[in-house]
């Protein structure tokens, strides 16, 4: 009789627990559809082909929710104009919002501070991994770029040997930068210069001869006394071009602003 009732014991034991794990709501996966807002001519994300932002694989953005935790997502998606991103590690209960995003996720020191690296690296010379700001009350994130374009056009028989450039300016267009509200009540923050920055961005690229003799370079937005390229060819042969002339150039945010350099000669 003993043993019917310890048998018995273990068989209803083991029902309820089957029961607690059918009426247990296992944890979904968040995952969050991200866009880009367009640039005035052309679209730019981690690639800029003037014909649509593309998400790469492997792209990692920061999101942080109600929380205030940052975490590394990454794309379930690639090649796409909207991308799908899940936590790389996913939190221990549901983070609900509102949502704030940063990529890329490298570019993150806080939820009101993001970091420029003073050198950006291209394969062809098109635009990658421009800082980028979003903010949602819900999962569909919605990315503002943070910086404008420099765009170089060159021409000629150099024009599509450049092993890099560097870009000059008159103050510092890398380094550390505050999240600022924008006076004109856009969603999307300003930068405001901190500190750990130069004047000078590096563009490396690694397969110019794949391009079409066009560069570009993200810098903050804001007025420019003085701005000034050195490229240097995969040929070891240089030279230096003013790109102000003597005259104040403005960069907008989430615009492309175009120098046309004719005849490049080094």
């Amino acid at each position: 009789m003993r043993k019917l009732h310890i048998h018995l014991f273990f068989t209803a034991l083991a029902l309820f627990l089957c029961s607690a794990c059918e009426d247990s709501p296992t944890q979904s996966v968040i995952t969050f559809s991200a866009t880009t807002t367009e640039y005035e001519k052309g679209s730019a994300k981690t690639t800029l082909d003037y014909s649509a932002p593309l998400w790469n694989a492997g792209d990692k953005i920061c999101v942080w929710g109600s929380d205030g935790v940052p975490r590394h997502c990454l794309t379930l998606e690639h090649d796409t104009m909207t991308a799908l991103f899940k936590y790389e590690t996913q939190p221990e209960s549901t983070v609900g919002g509102p949502f704030a995003a940063i990529y890329p996720a490298t570019a993150y020191l806080s939820p009101t501070r993001i970091v420029i690296p003073p050198s950006q690296k291209s394969t062809t010379g098109r635009l990658t991994q421009a800082p980028m700001y979003a903010a949602s009350g819900t999962t569909d994130l919605q990315f503002s770029n943070l910086c404008g374009v420099v765009l170089l056009r060159l021409t000629g028989e150099s024009a599509k040997r450049i092993y890099y450039i560097i870009l000059m300016a008159d103050r510092s267009i890398n380094g550390e930068f505050d999240l600022v509200a924008n006076p004109d009540g856009s969603p999307c923050p300003q930068l405001a210069y901190v500190s750990g920055g130069s004047s000078n961005t590096i563009l490396l690229v690694t397969n110019a001869l794949q391009g079409d003799g066009s560069y570009a370079i993200a810098i903050p937005a804001g007025t420019y006394n003085s701005l000034s390229v050195f490229l240097y060819s995969i040929d070891r042969t240089s030279c230096s071009i003013s790109l102000s002339k003597g005259q104040p150039i403005t960069i907008e945010q989430n615009t492309i602003v175009p120098f046309a350099i004719h005849d490049v000669a080094f």
